[in-house]
């Protein structure tokens, strides 16, 4: 499965979402502007990450996706800390569309997160808009004041500069993500 084909997969499950309405159907029509703009270039090389050890129980029933499990370039990208020692074993993303993917666009930046079963991913902001849409797995998502029990299925929202926290439960977290606006500031820890 190609680069396009991951972006292709994600996009079709994003689109789910414009029955939703509102701020989370903007985005999502956001993104399918941008999504065809990428141009296709010389992918990154493959990186793995501990995390990935956790793909196959995160993509059971998944149909279409047994690429994710082939060499693409897993990343952590905080810098190391011995505080956060367990989140960089078990927090990773591919960038399928962005600045640093296989289809490069300087606007967005479309991939898949994975958490490792009982991983904490404390309150963290960034300028871009992000865009969540949960494939596998049950997390405890905080954005602002507001906590909230995510499931497959659900679209999480984060507004530009928002913090946010996620918590993974007994199983893995994989999720489509994505970003649009100020893609090229990282995303920094709250506290």
């Amino acid at each position: 499965m190609s680069a396009r084909q991951l972006a292709d997969w994600a996009w079709n499950r994003l689109q789910a979402g414009l029955d939703q309405g509102g701020a989370v159907a903007e985005e999502i029509r956001r993104v399918g502007a941008l999504i065809g703009q990428a141009e296709e270039v010389e992918p990154p090389p493959p990186q793995d990450h501990p995390v990935t050890r956790h793909l196959p129980a995160a993509l059971r029933g998944i149909e279409g996706l047994e690429a994710l499990t082939g060499p693409l370039a897993w990343r952590y990208s905080y810098p190391p800390s011995p505080a956060r020692a367990a989140l960089e074993q078990g927090l990773a993303w591919t960038q399928v569309i962005g600045g640093q993917a296989p289809l490069r666009h300087g606007a967005l930046s479309l991939g898949y997160l994975l958490l490792a079963p009982e991983t904490d991913y404390p309150l963290h902001l960034h300028p871009a808009v992000e865009l969540y849409h949960v494939v596998s797995g049950t997390a405890l998502w905080t954005a602002g004041d507001i906590l909230r029990r995510r499931v497959p299925g659900d679209f999480i929202l984060h507004p530009s500069g928002v913090p946010h926290a996620t918590r993974t439960l007994a199983q893995p977290m994989l999720a489509i993500y994505s970003w649009t606006g100020d893609i090229g500031t990282a995303s920094r820890f709250v506290a």
